[in-house]
């Protein structure tokens, strides 16, 4: 499944409106039927298609940013170590207790 490398999957017409490129997709009879049972009856298989591909690329956006963040922290760890728990110093500084310096 490859995109066009010539034009953006979508782009503005003139009057506004988001253009489509076209794409012809093979699906296996089961998840198709999966599909036509699922979808609005009001909705279009393209909108549904649409949907979905949108909320993996997020999906698989968020899963990447997590691993980034994921290598940060073991950078982090591996630099400085661990930290001690400070949920008994923020509740005796919340109980009006001063640190001790």
């Amino acid at each position: 499944m490859k995109a066009s490398a010539r034009t953006p999957a979508t782009r503005p017409s003139a009057k506004g409106a988001l253009e489509r490129d076209v794409l012809t997709l093979r699906l296996p009879p089961a998840l198709l039927s999966d599909v036509r049972t699922l979808k609005q009856p009001d909705e279009s298989m393209n909108a549904f298609i649409a949907a979905a591909v949108g909320r993996e690329v997020r999906r698989r956006q968020a899963l990447a940013a997590h691993q980034v963040i994921v290598a940060l922290r073991d950078q982090v760890r591996q630099r400085t170590g661990v930290h001690p728990d400070a949920t008994a110093l923020i509740r005796a500084l919340r109980d009006g207790h001063a640190r001790d310096a």
